[in-house]
């Protein structure tokens, strides 16, 4: 099976084009940013967005 062509498509667009949106929920869930990485890769994006992804946000202003 080839590789979709994920140029023009947004993140949830190339996670469900690759079947990957259910790990990749489950990967954010449990915080798991190694598999977010491996995951953001297989859809062509920056791994170092893991990061951001499983930071929680600064809530300290609220």
């Amino acid at each position: 099976m080839d590789k979709p062509d994920f140029r023009g498509m947004t993140v949830n667009e190339r996670l469900f084009a690759s079947g990957l949106i259910d790990d990749f929920d489950r990967a954010l869930a449990q915080g798991d940013t190694t598999a977010l990485r491996s995951i953001l890769v297989q859809v062509d994006l920056d791994p170092n967005l893991a990061m951001s992804l499983s930071t929680p946000p600064n809530t300290a202003d609220e």
